[in-house]
């Protein structure tokens, strides 16, 4: 429950003036985390069906 406030209140510190970069950053961390997960599922799903597979 901590990470979307987290993620809201840099949000609005960005919104009132300060430079994007930190939104920037936080939109890039939150696109990695994305992408790493989804990589790390989909492998572990096909290792998962390749032994699957395998003892069948």
């Amino acid at each position: 429950m901590r990470k979307p406030k987290k993620l809201v209140w840099k949000f609005e510190r960005s919104k009132r003036g300060n430079p994007t970069t930190t939104k920037e950053k936080m939109e890039g961390l939150a696109a990695g985390l994305l992408i790493g997960a989804l990589v790390v599922a989909g492998s572990f799903l096909i290792v998962n069906g390749l032994a699957k597979i395998e003892v069948e």
